[in-house]
Formats: C-alpha cells, sequence, structure tokens
C-alpha cells in the first residue's frame, strides 16, 4: 500500500509541474472516497490552490484545508493555510480579512510545534508587520539561544534586524562551555566581545566570522564563539558594543553556568528491597517564586493555614528565582520576617531546574515536596501524600489529584479545568480523602508524576540524583527524573485521596508548549518506551475508578441548590457531543445560571453527565452495564426525563433508558420535490457556506442529491458540514463535501480560528430544531452575522426570534430549493439550487 501511495504521490507531482491541474483535481476527488487516501487528498486539493490560486480552485482549497485542519494534529494543512491566504487574491477587496486569516494560521501552526525553524519564521514575520514591536521581540528573545544552524539563522536575520537592529546575539551553556553567536553589518571590523563573570571582565574575539547571504540578495556576518569555563560562575554574561559604542548583552545571559550532573546523588545509595519499610522522614515543602504576586499569597497563605493539620514534620523553604516583580520580592520578605517560611534569594534567574536542584540540596535527610507557587492545598494533604509514598517500597514520587495536572487532572487525563475556590477546594478534597481513603482505592501507579506537586521521596533522591540541568529550563524535568527512576528499577503513585488547586502557566505563559516541545524530544530520545507509556496510560486510564468514586461522593454531598437552579425545568438535555454541552455550560456561566447537561460520546456507548456549578465537575457512563448507576444520579440530581437535542439519538439509549427518554415523534414524510430554481439566479462565484443539522438530516437522501447538484455546477457551493455523518461514498467524491465538525469538536485553538477567520458566505440549515439554530447562531462573531439559507418547506417553521442577530440587526435569509430526488436539465445537469433575497424576507 504504501509503495501504492508513493506512486501516486510522484504522478501527481509530474502533472501538477506540467500545469495540468484539472486532472490533479480529478484524481483527489477520487481518492476522496476511501478513507486511507482521504487526508492526502484533501491535502493535494490545498496545494493545488496554492499553486494555482483562481476563484473556484481557492474555494476548494479553502474547504479541503479547514476539513483538515481540525482532523489531526498535522500542520502541513495549517502552514498550507496560511500560505493560500497570504498568496490569495481578495474577491470583493476584503485583504484585511485575508491577512487575519494568514496571520492566525501562521500562529497556530507555531503553537502547534514552536520548535519547527519554518513555522517560527511564518509567525515572526506576520508579528513583524504588527503595530507594537514587543510581541517579535519577546518571540524572537525566546529562541535565540537555542539557534545555531547557519540556515535557521540565514532566514531569521531579517526579523532580528527589524526587531532589534545590529549587532545582536545569543548565549547559551552547552555542557561546560558557552557557545554564542552575533549578527553584525557586513564589511565592518571583527568586533571584541567582553565577557563578565562575576567581577571579572574578560576581553576576546570570536574564533569564527563567515557570511550569510539572505533571500533579499543582501548579507549578515556571524560570529560565533565558544569558551571553555571550569566551576560555576554566578552571573555570567557576554556584551558587544553598538553603533555608538554602547555595550549591548547578548540574549540568554546573565547565566548561571551550572555542573552537568544531577545532583544530590549518593554514590553509596541502593534501591530498597521490595519487602523493605523505608522510615518516614520530615518534608521539605519547596516552592520556588519567580512571577505572580497574588497567586504565590494564595498558596503560602493555604500551606501555612493547614500546617497543623499535618503530623509529617515540615519545613516551608522558599526560594525566590530573582523575580522581577518587587511587590513579590517585598512580600516573601514580609512571610520570612515573620518566620513562616525559610525564604532563599538568588542573585540572577535560574530558571526551574536550577532553582530546584539548589533546594533539594538544603535539608538533604529530608524528603521534598516540590510545589508550584500557583498551587493551592487543603486539610492534612501532605500526610495522605507522605502516606501514598511509603505505601510501597519502590515508590520514588507521588503526585496528587487537581484540576490541572496532566494525567492526574481531575476531569479527565490532560484535561485541564479552572481552578476551584477555596470552598469549593475544600469540599473536593473531603471528598477525595473520604472517598479514596481507604487503602484499595488509596493510589494507583502512573507512568510520570506531574511537577505542580510531586512528593520525592529522600531515599529515591538520594539514589537517582536531582533534576537534570542539561535540560532547557521549564517543563519536562519532572517527567525525566521519573523516567530515569523506573529504568532503575522504581515507580510512581497517583494519589486519589488527595486534591490540591493548581492555576497553571502563571510563570512561563505562552513560553510553555515551547519548552514542553523541547524537552520532549530529548526525552524521547533518552526514554523510548516512555511514549508509550504515557499513551497506554491516556487509553487504559488506571485513575478512572478513583475518579468516579471522588465525583460519585462529592455529587451525594453537595446541596441540590448548589447544583442547579431549582425553578429550572427537572428534565435533562441530551447533547450530541461533549463540545455541544460544554459550550451550553459556557452560555449558562455567562447569565449566572447553573447547569447540568448529559453528552454522547463520539464512540456511541458512553454519556457524560457534567455540570458547571459550583465548579466544573464530570462524570461517565458506559451503557448499558452503568444504566442504573446513571438513574441513581440523575434521581440524586432531581431530573425526571431526558430532552434529547438531536433526532439520531442511538436505539440503545431508548432500550437501556426507557423511563427517562419520552417517545419519539413520528417521523415525518419526506416533503415533495421541489422544484429547481431558476438557473439566471445562480450565485456569481463559489461560495463556502456551512450546513448545520441534525444527524438525520445531514444524511437525508435529498442533502446528498443537492450535493450531486452542486458538484454538477462550475460554480457550485462548497458544503461544510459542522457534524459527521456516514456519507456514501459517492458524496465524498463530489468533491464538493468537506465536513468541519466545529459544533463537536474540543479543540478550542483551531475551531477559534475556523469560526472567526473561515470566509464562510453563509449557513445552510437543513432543520430548524433548537440543535441546529443554535449551531447556526453559534458562528455567529461580534463583527459578522451569517446569513441562513433554508429549504422551502422550512420556511414556517423557523421562530421569529431566529431572525434577530445579537447586534439588534436583521439577519439576511435566503431561499433554498431542495430536491429530494435528482432532476436532471435537458442537458443533463442540476440547476444551481440557490436563490437570494437580501431583503431578509423568506
Amino acid at each position: 500500500m504504501a509503495d501504492t501511495f508513493n506512486r501516486l504521490h510522484r504522478e501527481l507531482q509530474t502533472r501538477l509541474a506540467a500545469g495540468d491541474s484539472d486532472s490533479v483535481l480529478d484524481v483527489a476527488r477520487g481518492l476522496l472516497g476511501d478513507p486511507r487516501t482521504r487526508d492526502d487528498a484533501l491535502l493535494w486539493m490545498g496545494l493545488l490552490a496554492a499553486r494555482s490560486p483562481a476563484a473556484e480552485t481557492v474555494d476548494t482549497g479553502l474547504a479541503a484545508l479547514a476539513s483538515l485542519v481540525l482532523k489531526n494534529e498535522d500542520v502541513s494543512a495549517l502552514r498550507l493555510l496560511e500560505r493560500l491566504a497570504t498568496i490569495r487574491s481578495p474577491r470583493a477587496g476584503d485583504a484585511q480579512a485575508w491577512r487575519a486569516l494568514a496571520s492566525v494560521a501562521a500562529a497556530e501552526a507555531y503553537r502547534s510545534e514552536p520548535t519547527r525553524p519554518d513555522l517560527l519564521v511564518a509567525h515572526a514575520t506576520h508579528l513583524a508587520d504588527a503595530a507594537s514591536p514587543a510581541p517579535l521581540r519577546q518571540l524572537l528573545a525566546r529562541h535565540a539561544p537555542q539557534l545555531s544552524a547557519p540556515d535557521e539563522l540565514r532566514r531569521l536575520a531579517p526579523l532580528f534586524q527589524r526587531a532589534f537592529g545590529w549587532p545582536f546575539g545569543a548565549i547559551r551553556q552547552a555542557g561546560e562551555r558557552l557557545q554564542g553567536w552575533c549578527l553584525i553589518a557586513p564589511d565592518t571590523p571583527t568586533p571584541t566581545l567582553t565577557l563578565q563573570a562575576g567581577q571579572r571582565r574578560i576581553a576576546f574575539n570570536a574564533t569564527r566570522r563567515h557570511s550569510l547571504s539572505l533571500d533579499s540578495n543582501e548579507r549578515v556576518d556571524c560570529l560565533r564563539f565558544e569558551l571553555a569555563l571550569q566551576g560555576q560562575a554566578e552571573s555570567l554574561a557576554v556584551s558587544i558594543a553598538d553603533a555608538e559604542g554602547q555595550p549591548r548583552q547578548l540574549v540568554g545571559g546573565p547565566l548561571s553556568l551550572q555542573d552537568t550532573r544531577p545532583p544530590h546523588r549518593r554514590p553509596d545509595a541502593s534501591l530498597p528491597a521490595e519487602d523493605a519499610e523505608p522510615q518516614r522522614r520530615a518534608v521539605t515543602v519547596l516552592i520556588p517564586v519567580y512571577r505572580g504576586l497574588e497567586v504565590t499569597r494564595r498558596c503560602l497563605d493555604s500551606v501555612l493555614a493547614h500546617r497543623a493539620a499535618n503530623r509529617a514534620f515540615q519545613r516551608l523553604v522558599v526560594i525566590d528565582d530573582a523575580s522581577p516583580e518587587p511587590e513579590l520580592v517585598a512580600l516573601l520578605d514580609a512571610y520570612a520576617t515573620r518566620g513562616d517560611i525559610e525564604l532563599h534569594r538568588q542573585p540572577l534567574n535560574r530558571g526551574f531546574i536550577g532553582t530546584v536542584n539548589h533546594g533539594l540540596g538544603l535539608h538533604t535527610a529530608d524528603d521534598v515536596v516540590l510545589l508550584n507557587s500557583d498551587t493551592r492545598v487543603h486539610g492534612d494533604w501532605l500526610d495522605r501524600l507522605q502516606h501514598t509514598a511509603y505505601r510501597h517500597a519502590r515508590t520514588a514520587s507521588a503526585t496528587p489529584l487537581s484540576n490541572n495536572g496532566e494525567l492526574l487532572s481531575y476531569l479527565a487525563p490532560c484535561d485541564p479545568a479552572p481552578a476551584p475556590d477555596d470552598d469549593a477546594l475544600a469540599r473536593l478534597d473531603r471528598a477525595a480523602s473520604q472517598a479514596n481513603g481507604n487503602d484499595a482505592a488509596r493510589d494507583a501507579r502512573i507512568p510520570t508524576g506531574c511537577g505542580f506537586c510531586l512528593y520525592l521521596r529522600r531515599d529515591a533522591l538520594d539514589t537517582l540524583g536531582g533534576l537534570d540541568p542539561t535540560l532547557i529550563r521549564g517543563y519536562g524535568e519532572e517527567s525525566d527524573w521519573c523516567y530515569r527512576a523506573a529504568v532503575q528499577g522504581w515507580h510512581h503513585r497517583g494519589a486519589l485521596d488527595v486534591l490540591v488547586a493548581h492555576e497553571g502557566g502563571v510563570s512561563f505563559g505562552a513560553e510553555k508548549r515551547l519548552r514542553v516541545m523541547q524537552n520532549l524530544s530529548v526525552l524521547e530520545t533518552r526514554y523510548p518506551q516512555a511514549e508509550r507509556a504515557f499513551t497506554a496510560a491516556l487509553q487504559h486510564d488506571r485513575l478512572l475508578p478513583g475518579r468516579r468514586r471522588l465525583w460519585r461522593h462529592w455529587l451525594r454531598t453537595q446541596p441540590l441548590s448548589a447544583l442547579r437552579d431549582l425553578d429550572a425545568p427537572a428534565t435533562l438535555p441530551l447533547w450530541p457531543s461533549l463540545a455541544h454541552a460544554e459550550r451550553a455550560l459556557d452560555a449558562a456561566d455567562t447569565q449566572g445560571q447553573r447547569g447540568i447537561v448529559l453528552a454522547l460520546s463520539r464512540r456511541r456507548q458512553r454519556l457524560t453527565l457534567t455540570g458547571n456549578a459550583p465548579h466544573r465537575w464530570r462524570l461517565d457512563y458506559a451503557l448499558p452495564d452503568d444504566s442504573a448507576l446513571l438513574g441513581d444520579d440523575l434521581h440524586a440530581l432531581g431530573m425526571t426525563a431526558i430532552d434529547a437535542r438531536d433526532d439520531g439519538v442511538p436505539n440503545w439509549l431508548e432500550r437501556w433508558l426507557p423511563g427517562w427518554c419520552p417517545p419519539r415523534p413520528r417521523s415525518q414524510a419526506e416533503p415533495p420535490a421541489l422544484a429547481p430554481a431558476i438557473p439566471g439566479i445562480a450565485a456569481e462565484a463559489p461560495r463556502l457556506l456551512a450546513v448545520a443539522g441534525t444527524s438525520a438530516s445531514l444524511t437525508r437522501p435529498r442533502f446528498v442529491n443537492w450535493l450531486q447538484a452542486q458538484a454538477r455546477e462550475p460554480r457550485g457551493a462548497r458544503l461544510l458540514p459542522l457534524r459527521r455523518a456516514a456519507w456514501p461514498a459517492c458524496a465524498w467524491r463530489s468533491g464538493h463535501l468537506f465536513p468541519l465538525p466545529l459544533a463537536e469538536s474540543r479543540y478550542r485553538e483551531r475551531v477559534e480560528l475556523l469560526r472567526d477567520h473561515l470566509p464562510l458566505a453563509g449557513v445552510v440549515l437543513l432543520d430548524t430544531t433548537p440543535l441546529t439554530l443554535a449551531d447556526a447562531r453559534w458562528l455567529d462573531t461580534a463583527e459578522r452575522s451569517l446569513p441562513w439559507w433554508l429549504p422551502d418547506d422550512l420556511a414556517d417553521t423557523l421562530p421569529a426570534d431566529a431572525l434577530a442577530t445579537a447586534d439588534g440587526g436583521r439577519r439576511p435569509i435566503h431561499r433554498l430549493a431542495l430536491a429530494c430526488h435528482a432532476t436532471p436539465s435537458r442537458r443533463g445537469r442540476h440547476a444551481m439550487p440557490l436563490e437570494s433575497h437580501h431583503d431578509g424576507t423568506v
């Protein structure tokens, strides 16, 4: 099969190079009918549009790429989408909208894979056109120390010059050496560099100088240097004189040159025996601090408030990693003056790894809890965490549940939720303790812990040492430590009876994903089995029973008035996807309402019960096994019936929950065939039309027939259904069907990109159910209310308030002649069944 695909791709490349675009498009349309080749076909349609940007090709390419963007993690479609929007000559002169599409597509591609140089260049190029230079400077400075390849520097040099001017360069630690580069104007004398190490200043010259040829036929010279340094330097920086003779410090400094070996390892330490019962130790609660005044205050106050509830002896050690916030520095001084914390302050920023390793060496007989400064704890959290850490002889680490804790996230693995407030945290932590407090349910084995709150046993630290300082600061270092421990025979536990609130991303913000990706590539090389273990943990969630016990216990102990509005109907809405359900809860949040909803899983044999009050919570059920359990939970919530918002509710739901589901209304007969619209009113240019409808409406013959009619028209509309459905192969091969499951996708960044920036001409409504109307309204943005197309037979079923837009205007409504069966004209072609009436009437 792979050989066949390779031959096909070579043939298509040959045809495209020869300018035979029509045959390439025909082949791509044929490939759409086979699920195995569908993604390739969509990419070829996008590539064809980028190579031959005619109006028809561009609309097809936009629809194909938009469909593919939501389907997988491959950024090729995003890159093509950005390229297509960049080269497209705007129809109707809307150049600004196309530039915005190009910019956000480039930004999303970079966000997805921030370590790829080509995506960095594309994103930075768009930022260079922004009104403020600050975002471009931040982005380039973030990457500069890790750049080294000549091609990377050549492509980024014009952007560096625009953001900073010459000279500009960066330094980084590489093992026991200092490496750096600097870009200077060509044909200028080689400047002297100055190394400042502590109080010493040393002048030196670059060892290499070479010219870089830029795409603009200009040149820039690159200086490179590498210095061997012994020991540690508390402040290490390199500067170069600028055009005015003033010293300009290279990005990356000042830094602290650190030993590249993990510290605090005892050579005589060994793995404990399986039946060993190590003695519990005192605990250092280690909190590195850099930014975030209020979150740090709440963190420290929560630890101090519950100190007396824990029997374990604890030291509260705070390390100020050269915080740039004066108010935060003053706050820490105040806590230290009162004797509440043991404060250590670093003269320059050493990053998370350097800060933690410093803290690990302060009290070398203690166990250590690494606690982020944006967390909050409750009750005897430390005693329970320590109990989990010592239940098994070779446990290296223990991690509690959290709203935002990767595998330990309490909604689902790697599915973060907003942090609960203090009262909600107290209730959740008590529920976790009571529901999972017995030894049979207390913990579960996990492949890696999470650094927001990570209990490290000292015997494991003695064996393994601290965090690896060769990793780039910020993220993944605790995973490296955990995988290193697993290789040497240790294991890690998730503490299901402890819950810690975690805000997430306070210190690093937008930099987080870059650091994650940079370190992840290192981990995948070091531990090839780690990715498989993590994927297995996602697919076979060992924490699921503990999550269910937590939420069910919590649910039973909440007053009903805290979960839902008691004066609201006791009928539970059932949405066709979790994305629909979450949007309904988001809407309730904006209106100050408490809500509970049900959602169907994509696997169609699972239901999710979720609510928004007093915070987000979730319970999953597998039918039919959990039918009785679901019924008990619904009774406890005071619900009396389930209102399915989609007419495609599976039969098994009615079979296993007959007492909850009202009888289905009798299916209406297919409406009579309608005469096609007059051909002369066809649109002047191809259109991208979103299609909203229930699962049944999307698979009715009249929609498929209308789709075929569009395919037979040279200027037929490209149709993008907002939901998935089981279409026949002929529908796919029409070349005009591009599913865009925005309505049921939880990929928030890409949903927002397409919803706000895809140049849709309007929305086709296949029915007027509340679900379809909600999906159609949701596509409206603050700047744009989309017109609707309705079949003639639905005109009388459209609610009067549907004509009103969010800004108080009146929505344009267009006639759509949608026949049940194909009605060929005398030429054997279908007429374009679109009629437009811009007076807002049907």
